[in-house]
């Protein structure tokens, strides 16, 4: 960093060196990530990943949240960066992230690809690895836990109603859909709540409960604060979730107001948080 000198700034020296040695107490942490790299060329992706992605959540507890976004920023750049980029699940999220549809599209993908990729044996390796992570296996295992409750919901009625509850329906209000007023019998989201604010989140419950008939339920899920994937995600991916707690996806249940059995759970690896909201 350069200073220019002046009589009237007599501390610009030492806040420079302040400076400098603050910037490189965040940088310092990159040098682990290029021995990283090296692990993966040398032919052993397994270990490198498996370490990095606890060495991201040390380094991630101890940065100031500033500090954090700017590691994250610069390990984008580095030769690791570059490797991992290459993976499938990484590419995708890195490619979608600026759409609206980022989200959905990274869901899809994690739902939909094979836990082994033949094209290359080393990335083939570092997408297994990441693919079998406590988030991406919580993000499957979510698309069986919707399907299996929205069947258990419609043999419970004679006519049965299930509903998805997406941004569109959000953005215009569900104002427009002929549905939009049916009462029913299982609501849900899907991957929405991941990175909406509470506040809105807390709406949307309300609204959607609103809606249920007698024995209706409305599902919801989160990914969870104490996910151990988290650091990667934000450094690799780009991506800023609303990692929420169990007593804030409590907060978000009790708005759908009095009146509604609640019920909370989490993934295996705590991955992923649960809540029901149900009518009597």
């Amino acid at each position: 960093m350069l200073v220019a000198l002046t009589r009237s700034a007599p501390g610009m020296i030492a806040a420079a060196t302040t400076d400098d040695r603050k910037a490189a107490e965040t940088m310092r942490p990159l040098a682990r990530l290029d021995r990283a790299a090296d692990q993966i060329r040398l032919g052993e992706p397994s270990a490198a990943i498996s370490d990095l992605f606890g060495y991201l959540s040390e380094v991630r507890s101890r940065l100031a949240q500033g500090d954090w976004r700017q590691f994250c920023s610069a390990a984008r750049s580095t030769v690791l960066g570059r490797i991992l980029a290459r993976e499938p699940i990484v590419a995708t999220a890195r490619r979608a992230r600026k759409r609206d549809s980022a989200h959905d599209e990274l869901l899809d993908f994690i739902a939909s690809t094979p836990l082994l990729w033949a094209d290359d044996p080393t990335i083939g390796t570092l997408h297994t690895a990441i693919a079998t992570r406590p988030l991406a296996s919580a993000i499957r295992a979510r698309e069986s836990v919707l399907r299996s409750s929205a069947v258990d919901r419609m043999r419970l009625s004679v006519e049965p109603f299930v509903a998805a509850v997406t941004a569109e329906d959000i953005r215009r209000g569900w104002a427009m859909d002929a549905d939009a007023r049916r009462p029913a019998d299982f609501m849900f989201v899907r991957g929405l709540f991941d990175c909406m604010g509470t506040a809105e989140a807390m709406r949307v419950t309300r609204a959607a409960a609103s809606r249920l008939r007698s024995g209706g339920c409305f599902l919801f899920s989160s990914f969870a604060d104490a996910c151990p994937d988290a650091a990667f995600v934000e450094c690799f991916f780009g991506w800023r979730p609303a990692w929420r707690s169990e007593g804030e996806m409590r907060a978000i249940a009790a708005a759908a107001g009095s009146g509604f059995a609640k019920r909370h759970w989490a993934s295996a690896e705590g991955a992923i948080h649960y809540c029901e909201v149900l009518r009597p």
